[in-house]
C-alpha cells in the first residue's frame, strides 16, 4: 500500500523512515547496549541455537518494488498500443529462472549473508530487458532517490541497469559510476547498455580488470565503420590504447584479434582519402 502512491510520496515514506530509526538509535543506544549485555549473559546459549532473524521490513525491498512497479506499469498501462503489447509480450516470455542468474561465473560479493547467496534471485524478481530499454526518463529519473536504499549486491541485474540509467538521467554521474563498478560483471544488460551508448564509454576505465570489459571494448570497435572519426579515435587512443593496452586479457581478446588489423587498415585508407 505505501509502494501505491506517486514516487515522491514513497520516497517520503523512505526517508522519515530513515530518519526515524536513526533518532531512535541515538536515543537509545545506551539502553540497547545494557540490554543486549545482560541478554548475551544469561541467555548466550538460548540465542546461539536461534537462527537470527532480520528486520523483514527493509529500505532495500521498498525501494526496489517501487522502482520495478513503476518501470513496469509505464509500459504495462502506457498510452501506446504497440508498447503495451511488447511489454505484455515480455512480461509472457520472461523466465523467472534466468531472472538472477545474468552471468554464472559471477563472484558471490564476500561477506553475503547465507540467504542471499542461495535464495536472491527467487525474493527479487527483475524486469524484462525490453522493458529496461523502454522504459521513459521521465519515469526513470522519478526514481533516481530509491537507488542510495538499495543494496547493489542483492539488486536483479536487468533492474540495477535502469538504475545506472536513472542516476545518469539526473546528472548523478558519480553515483551512476560507483553502482556500474558494482554490478558490471553480473549484469550483461549494464554492459549492453555501454555499447548502445546509454552507458559512456569511459565507465569501462573502472571495470577495466574484469575480462568482461575488453569484451565490451571489442563490441564497441567492432562497429568502427559506423562511428564518427572523433568517436573512434576516442576509443584508440584513449581507451585502447592508453587504459587498455597494459591488461592483459585487453592485448589477448583485442589487440592480437584480426578486428585490429581490419581496424588499422581502415584508418590508413580513411586518411589517404
Amino acid at each position: 500500500a505505501l509502494a501505491a502512491g506517486p514516487p515522491w510520496a514513497s520516497l517520503e515514506v523512505l526517508r522519515a523512515y530513515r530518519v526515524k530509526v536513526e533518532n531512535v538509535g541515538r536515543m537509545s543506544y545506551a539502553m540497547q547496549s545494557m540490554t543486549w549485555t545482560v541478554k548475551s549473559f544469561f541467555y548466550e546459549e538460548e540465542a546461539a541455537a536461534q537462527p537470527h532473524k532480520q528486520q523483514e521490513w527493509k529500505e532495500h525491498h521498498f525501494s526496489l518494488h517501487v522502482i520495478r512497479r513503476h518501470i513496469l506499469e509505464s509500459s504495462l498501462y502506457s498510452r501506446d498500443r504497440d508498447l503495451r503489447a511488447a511489454a505484455e509480450k515480455a512480461m509472457e516470455f520472461q523466465d523467472p529462472a534466468a531472472e538472477w542468474d545474468d552471468d554464472a561465473s559471477a563472484p558471490i560479493p564476500a561477506g553475503a549473508p547465507e540467504e542471499s547467496r542461495e535464495g536472491a534471485g527467487r525474493t527479487e524478481r527483475d524486469i524484462p530487458e525490453a522493458i529496461c530499454d523502454r522504459a521513459p526518463d521521465s519515469v526513470l529519473a522519478s526514481l533516481a532517490g530509491f537507488v542510495v536504499f538499495c543494496d547493489p549486491a542483492l539488486t536483479p541485474p536487468v533492474l540495477a541497469a535502469a538504475m545506472v540509467r536513472a542516476l545518469l538521467i539526473v546528472g548523478q554521474n558519480s553515483d551512476a559510476l560507483g553502482l556500474f563498478e558494482a554490478i558490471f560483471v553480473r549484469s550483461r544488460k549494464v554492459q549492453a547498455m555501454v555499447t548502445t551508448g546509454k552507458v559512456p564509454v569511459d565507465f569501462l576505465i573502472a571495470v577495466k580488470d574484469h575480462r568482461a570489459a575488453s569484451v565490451v571494448l571489442r563490441r564497441l570497435l567492432a562497429r568502427y565503420e559506423s562511428l564518427e572519426k572523433p568517436e573512434l579515435c576516442h576509443l584508440l587512443d584513449h581507451l585502447l590504447l592508453r587504459e587498455f593496452g597494459t591488461v592483459q586479457h585487453c592485448r589477448d581478446l583485442v589487440l592480437s584479434s584480426p578486428l585490429t588489423q581490419d581496424i588499422v587498415v581502415y584508418c590508413r585508407v580513411r586518411t589517404r582519402g
